[in-house]
């Protein structure tokens, strides 16, 4: 298979990059940008978590997701709705945000974002952008902790934690995304070790089991080496104090 993967450390700026321009299959990673922009207009007052959406036939899309089991007409608030597109990756639930919010107005999002590949029918993105909306993520906790803190916990919840935090020690917290799709597995995230850094890793052309793997020894590659600078650094410190 093809793998891509981009890296950024929050806490001093330093990033690496793997294939991290070349274009993959989204599937629904891209659920974390569609998130990000519902909860911005939650935060400017322009959309109220409590309002109700109405699931329509037009929003039906099998996979992922306990939705598609409600009969047509049945109303969720927006934010049983977000919690379910994240929580349980629900197909139904995204299509009722993207509704709500228009699918222009979400690309042209990406897009202002610093998004590198313009999100078409084709449904692809990469690392690299992945990664971006991650950050964008962090950005926006700091600014509005309250709003986006309900966001975070989702991700930090959701029923799939096999690629990026299945090795990572149980304290640390990683709010994530992921995306499967037949050849395709995904993930993107926070990392909050004791350096925070995002991480994102696209696969292409893999056998599940096998790019499960993979992400996962990947992203304990990656924490240890953070985790180890940031002693080294520590200790260099104490040395010249």
């Amino acid at each position: 298979g093809r793998y891509g993967l981009y890296y950024k450390n929050l806490a001093n700026g330093q990033y690496f990059g793997i294939g991290d321009r070349d274009p993959y299959i989204a599937a629904s990673t891209t659920k974390l940008p569609m998130n990000l922009l519902l909860y911005r207009k939650v935060a400017a007052g322009e959309i109220d978590l409590q309002q109700k959406l109405t699931y329509l036939q037009e929003d039906f899309e099998a996979g992922t997701g306990i939705i598609q089991s409600s009969p047509f007409g049945t109303e969720y608030t927006v934010r049983e709705t977000a919690r379910l597109s994240i929580v349980y990756s629900d197909n139904c639930g995204i299509n009722m945000i993207i509704r709500l919010l228009g699918i222009e107005n979400i690309r042209k999002y990406m897009q202002e974002l610093g998004g590198t590949i313009y999100y078409e029918r084709s449904h692809r993105s990469c690392p690299y952008d992945l990664a971006l909306y991650a950050e964008e993520l962090y950005r926006f906790y700091q600014q509005a902790p309250d709003t986006i803190g309900v966001l975070m916990e989702d991700l930090q919840n959701t029923q799939w934690n096999d690629r990026i935090s299945k090795l990572l020690p149980d304290d640390v917290k990683v709010p994530h995304k992921i995306g499967n799709y037949p050849g395709v597995c995904n993930d993107v995230g926070i990392v909050f070790a004791s350096e925070p850094y995002v991480l994102a890793v696209m696969s292409d052309g893999v056998a599940q089991e096998t790019a499960l793997d993979v992400i996962a020894q990947l992203s304990r590659m990656i924490y240890d080496a953070v985790e180890q600078s940031t002693e080294q650094g520590m200790e260099t410190r104490r040395q010249m104090n």
